[in-house]
């Protein structure tokens, strides 16, 4: 029996995140994800993370909802994940709901920003930049929508080998600027990276450290600059990550008056 995405998430939530279910702080964000992406968010603004899972995104950026006395509205088709939320982000300006990006009950530019970690690996290939077009019908004027979605790599490849179908998120960074400039929509792409056998290893000794880099914020200085060269150039068969796409919903132009 062939399960849904959305089925194989709800039994892993269930599961296997068992473990870290009483896990609060920075120890929760060092796995899978580098979630230090900008989430720009204006006084009183409201963020939609789609896909929210068991909060990790919305955690690490806790004190930037907080500061700007913002609202983040969580949604996931898990029922596991919903009920895990709700029970270990109290304190979070979070409104945990369970519904399917297929169908969003909002409202024409709801949102300040919207978010997709990974999420966008729900909808069939052919139709995932068709669903972020009509995605940022929610945005307000000048808000934007971030997604993810893996890029070719050595170690993507096989893991693909175990899971077959998984082979359809593999997206190439010509493919994606091909379609979202077909949408005309004005966007943003970045490759981020993981060393991946460096980060196993350092999980066998104990230690848990964040290894992520290929972020622009991470290059500014020049030994950065510099490993961010040497991995992408050299050592493109140890890394695994994704890309992640800024989509800018621009603001309307200010309307000159007509001298009367």
């Amino acid at each position: 029996m062939t399960t849904s995405y959305e089925e194989r998430f709800d039994d892993y939530y269930r599961t296997e995140w068992r473990h870290d279910a009483g896990v609060r702080g920075e120890d929760l964000l060092l796995d899978h994800y580098p979630y230090s992406v900008r989430v720009r968010l204006p006084q009183g603004g409201w963020w939609l993370e789609l896909g929210v899972g068991t909060g990790r995104v919305v955690w690490y950026h806790r004190r930037t909802l907080q500061e700007r006395g913002a609202t983040c509205v969580g949604v996931d088709t898990s029922p596991a994940a919903v009920d895990r939320l709700r029970r270990t982000l109290g304190g979070v300006p979070l409104h945990a709901v369970r519904g399917d990006i297929h169908r969003l009950p909002f409202a024409p530019g709801s949102f300040d920003c919207i978010t997709l970690f990974g999420t966008l690996q729900a909808v069939d290939r052919d139709r995932r930049i068709d669903a972020v077009a009509e995605m940022t019908d929610l945005l307000a004027d000048g808000g934007r929508l971030g997604f993810s979605v893996h890029p070719p790599s050595l170690l993507e490849l096989i893991r693909c080998l175990a899971s077959p179908r998984d082979f359809r998120n593999i997206t190439s960074g010509r493919w994606l600027r091909r379609e979202l400039g077909r949408r005309r929509l004005a966007f943003t792409l970045e490759k981020h990276r993981v060393f991946v056998i460096p980060k196993k290893l350092l999980s066998l000794l104990g230690m848990r450290l964040p290894v992520w880099f290929g972020f622009s914020e991470f290059r500014s200085g020049r030994l950065t600059r510099a490993a961010t060269w040497l991995f992408r150039r050299c050592l493109p068969f140890l890394t695994f990550g994704h890309w992640w796409v800024w989509v800018e919903k621009p603001a309307p132009a200010p309307t000159k008056e007509v001298p009367g």
